[in-house]
């Protein structure tokens, strides 16, 4: 399967424009991340909007994401769409400039490999899930001020090989045939 085949990938990034985050907020997803990003971000006066694909099931103190989000004046930092069936996210994928995930912990997150075949950048958190995957073709963060600056980096110079890379990686090695087959060699010679 080409890339064109799943995504019409668009690579005048000026029409990629915003970053979307794919999963529920939870703490497992570390939203207060995202906040403190967006918070750094204003302060510096950069215009940027996060999509945030997800249900918002953060509770801090009896207040929402989107009550934090409101206290803090980042309404125009996020953009949410709740719950977004599977077959519906395509569009805002190949639409948006940066795929942001903040999680503590990963296993096989599916979402960022189709932000990859998308041609999203990547912008992870420097946890061993991602690096063992992307290598050097992904930008990772730690911190929110990493990511904000990450987030800069890739507004101002959007790195073409990066999406290729990583579009070729998913299609080469991350294919349901090969996850498939994956799975099964391993029930195999582990039984």
């Amino acid at each position: 399967m080409a890339v064109s085949e799943y995504f019409l990938v668009n690579d005048e990034n000026k029409q990629r424009s915003n970053g979307i985050f794919i999963g529920n907020l939870t703490p497992i997803k570390n939203p207060e991340f995202l906040i403190d990003t967006c918070m750094l971000l204003k302060q510096k006066k950069i215009p940027f909007t996060i999509i945030i694909v997800g249900e918002d099931r953060y509770c801090k103190q009896g207040k929402t994401f989107k009550d934090l989000v409101h206290a803090f004046g980042l309404d125009a930092y996020f953009h949410f769409l709740g719950f977004v069936p599977h077959r519906d996210i395509k569009p805002y994928l190949a639409q948006s400039l940066l795929y942001i995930n903040t999680s503590h912990s990963e296993g096989q997150c599916l979402a960022v490999y189709e932000a990859a075949l998308a041609g999203c950048h990547l912008c992870l958190p420097n946890i061993l899930a991602f690096p063992s995957v992307f290598g050097t073709n992904a930008l990772y963060h730690a911190t929110p001020q990493i990511l904000a600056h990450n987030i800069i980096s890739v507004l101002n110079h959007p790195i073409h090989e990066h999406r290729v890379h990583n579009q070729q990686l998913i299609l080469e090695k991350y294919t349901y045939a090969n996850i498939k087959q994956g799975t099964k060699d391993l029930f195999i010679n582990h039984l």
